[in-house]
């Protein structure tokens, strides 16, 4: 079950914005003993802190809120172009995904690396980008549904975070106190450098290096690879082993300085990166829309404007309803 998802809907129904089907869809994940608790944790939370004067909250108020919770000068690079103004809920939803975090690593036990009353967790929701300077000055730019975990002051060997997601790394060099970023089984160590990581899950990670070297192991089997410029690695898990290649390191990174960017890919791929990208969804069925080739890019475009320019280029007609676009 995506935790996400589950935070997206507990902040509805805390906020009371859930549709009948969304308060079925939460019931179905606090069937679940874990949810449940979770869930429950949320509850508490919310009503000590954001649920006493629901009118009157206002977008200040709950930013301020936010940004005392977790303790951090994190900046948020853009929202991206709305199909509405920000909402209560969009605070609360994210307020909700950050306490969540907090009771998963603080209750479960799985995330060792960095002790738990030393980390932060700085989280990003659908349809947006983050950037984060860490303790070392170096930054960290979150892409759309991603978490970093870090501790407030590195250790004076090895400059330690957690990722969950896709994000891109400015670090700062420091040969003596390496930057590790650790994804489940999978770490990936540099002394100083700029390089993007996307971790979905124990068995998937992407590596790619813009400037300088990085190496990518899996803890479990020992394979590493060592990495520079331009290169590209991911994991393939039948096989246990990296796989590398050649790339063009700026165009896959480009998100970080919020250019949507298409190189020779499906239209069914371009739509998977516009739902994370704008936080909406997208129905298509068309085999033959979906399997067109195309190449663009986007540097601050509207959700409107980057259809309209898909829809010239492959002929689709499509339909908006809400954070739903139908194409036919």
């Amino acid at each position: 079950m995506d935790n996400h998802i589950f935070y997206e809907l507990a902040a509805k129904v805390l906020t009371g914005e859930a549709s009948e089907t969304e308060n079925r869809r939460l019931q179905k994940y606090l069937e679940h003993t874990e949810y449940r608790k979770t869930y429950q944790w949320l509850q508490q939370e919310w009503q000590k802190e954001f649920r006493q004067h629901s009118d009157e909250f206002s977008l200040d108020r709950g930013l301020y809120l936010l940004r005392k919770k977790i303790k951090t000068s994190e900046q948020t690079i853009r929202k991206a172009p709305r199909l509405h103004h920000i909402t209560l809920l969009r605070i609360a939803a994210a307020v909700i995904l950050f306490l969540g975090i907090s009771y998963a690593i603080y209750h479960t036990g799985q995330n060792k690396n960095i002790p738990p009353s030393e980390y932060l967790a700085i989280s990003s929701t659908a349809g947006e980008r983050k950037q984060i300077t860490l303790p070392d000055g170096s930054v960290a730019y979150l892409n759309a549904q991603a978490t970093l975990r870090y501790p407030e002051t590195f250790d004076r060997d090895k400059r330690r975070v957690e990722l969950h997601g896709k994000a891109f790394f400015e670090v700062r060099r420091n040969p003596e106190q390496p930057f590790v970023v650790y994804s489940g089984d999978f770490e990936t160590t540099v002394l100083g450098t700029t390089f993007e990581v996307c971790y979905k899950d124990t068995t998937h990670i992407n590596v790619t290096v813009a400037t300088g070297k990085v190496r990518v192991a899996h803890r479990t089997t020992g394979e590493r690879v060592i990495l520079t410029r331009n290169d590209h690695a991911a994991f393939d898990a039948a096989k246990q082993k990296f796989t590398t290649s050649e790339v063009h390191a700026e165009h896959l990174t480009d998100w970080h300085r919020n250019i949507l960017h298409f190189d020779e890919i499906t239209v069914k791929q371009a739509f998977a990166l516009i739902e994370k990208w704008y936080g909406i969804k997208i129905n298509c069925t068309s085999e033959a829309i979906l399997t067109q080739k195309i190449r663009a890019s986007y540097h601050n475009e509207s959700l409107e404007n980057v259809l309209q320019s898909l829809q010239f280029m492959t002929g689709f007609e499509y339909r908006q309803n809400n954070d739903t676009i139908t194409i036919k």
